[in-house]
């Protein structure tokens, strides 16, 4: 799993906020190693489940994002991950 920081005042300031988060999600989802992804947009957090092989192929991923900043990002190994693929209509109301 990884926990991705990817706000940069610089980019929020010049309104390129979506357009950057646009292009990290894009990239994740066309490298075929994508399980879940799950955005914070009021905390500026991405997580990230990957099945990778490598440590060393988790990071070439994460530093080919074409943003033009480097990203701040952790990443932890899951012994268990469970993910519900059909949800029930429900009512936030």
């Amino acid at each position: 799993m990884v926990e991705l920081d990817y706000f940069n005042p610089d980019v929020f300031d010049e309104g390129q906020y979506k357009i950057a988060l646009d292009a990290i999600i894009e990239h994740i989802s066309n490298s075929d190693k994508l399980v879940s992804l799950s955005v914070s947009q009021e905390e500026a957090i991405v997580w990230i489940i990957l099945r990778v092989s490598s440590e060393d192929e988790l990071i070439n991923l994460f530093n080919s994002i074409p943003v033009d900043y480097e990203l701040s990002y952790d990443y932890f190994r899951l012994n268990y991950h469970s993910e519900v693929r059909e949800i029930g209509s429900f009512s936030l109301n």
